[in-house]
């Protein structure tokens, strides 16, 4: 903190949207995180994160969370939210260095040879977990995804949630925190404390982008998710953001806290500009849809700022 940070209430708002948990069958004992991205022939792809429990040790070590991780793709009907020719994606190599367990909470966007994801690989390297950003390019017609790109673990810490942009720019190729970007892998900015951390790709806006990330907080003593739309320049520098929300989904009793992560978004079908369509992670459990008009989000100039004194503005759910 500097002489010029700001101090702020913190205030957790529900932003008072309908959700819809989307159930699909894939058979793993759950299924969250979903990816959004809209190809150039108007159709919205979704990617989900399917995990089943897996106890077995590779290289001496099991994954950090017990999980073994699944990809699934298909296509969104925004109308119905049910989704359709989802099939899982497996490697087209043996890339069992990096995706033993999988690919985790794959961000998708679309370029000009079809649909990416951007995510994180667990090598296990010296009898150490070395998790690190990676970049896939995904044939779902095939069902397969090519490993494109290990971007590595810049500063040698974890900061899993790199954002795309929906369409390719020439100033940078993702955003790493809310004052870095990468341009060719390389994270280039000053350095940020990670407060806020990245969650759905940046969709056009204005004359730059928009994006929703999140900060972990403890609210009267329980871990939460808060929400919080950003927005960006074209350059990937942040101008302003929205207050703090939540969607009132995410109470998980068993563990006492709230965990709902936006992982998805593009523009509702007719309504660019106006009405953002979100993909949540739920619970780490469940797939969430939803839209958020914009008018219910109040954006302000971006500064450096501590919020503090957490509160929710109503008792939340607790179902």
């Amino acid at each position: 903190m500097s002489v010029n940070t700001l101090v702020k209430d913190g205030l957790l708002t529900n932003i008072n949207v309908p959700m819809h948990i989307a159930r699909v069958n894939t058979g793993k004992d759950v299924d969250y995180n979903p990816g959004l991205a809209r190809d150039p022939e108007g159709n919205t792809w979704i990617s989900i994160r399917s995990c089943s429990t897996n106890l077995e040790k590779w290289k001496g070590l099991a994954h950090p969370m017990k999980y073994q991780n699944y990809l699934y793709v298909g296509l969104l009907n925004e109308d119905t939210f049910e989704i359709t020719e989802l099939k899982e994606i497996l490697p087209e190599a043996d890339y069992d260095e990096y995706f033993h367990w999988g690919p985790e909470d794959m961000r998708l966007f679309w370029r000009e040879d079809g649909l990416h994801g951007i995510g994180v690989a667990i090598p296990v390297e010296g009898g150490h977990y070395k998790i690190r950003q990676v970049e896939i390019l995904i044939n779902h017609k095939a069902g397969t995804y090519k490993l494109i790109k290990d971007y590595g673990r810049p500063f040698g810490h974890v900061e899993k949630n790199w954002m795309p942009t929906e369409h390719p720019n020439p100033h940078f190729d993702f955003i790493y925190s809310t004052t870095q970007i990468v341009k060719d892998g390389e994270v280039i900015g000053e350095p940020n404390d990670l407060f806020l951390h990245q969650g759905t790709p940046l969709i056009d806006y204005e004359d730059g982008y928009i994006s929703i990330a999140h900060a972990v907080i403890s609210v009267t003593g329980q871990r939460t998710y808060g929400q919080i739309a950003l927005k960006w320049s074209a350059e990937g520098e942040l101008l302003a953001h929205s207050q703090f929300f939540h969607f009132n989904v995410g109470w998980r009793e068993q563990l006492q806290e709230t965990i709902e992560f936006a992982s998805g978004l593009v523009w509702s079908e007719g309504k660019e500009f106006e009405e953002l369509l979100v993909g949540l992670g739920v619970k780490d459990e469940l797939l969430g849809l939803c839209r958020i008009p914009m008018k219910k989000l109040k954006f302000e100039a971006y500064s450096d700022t501590t919020w503090y004194a957490w509160r929710w503005d109503s008792p939340p759910s607790r179902a």
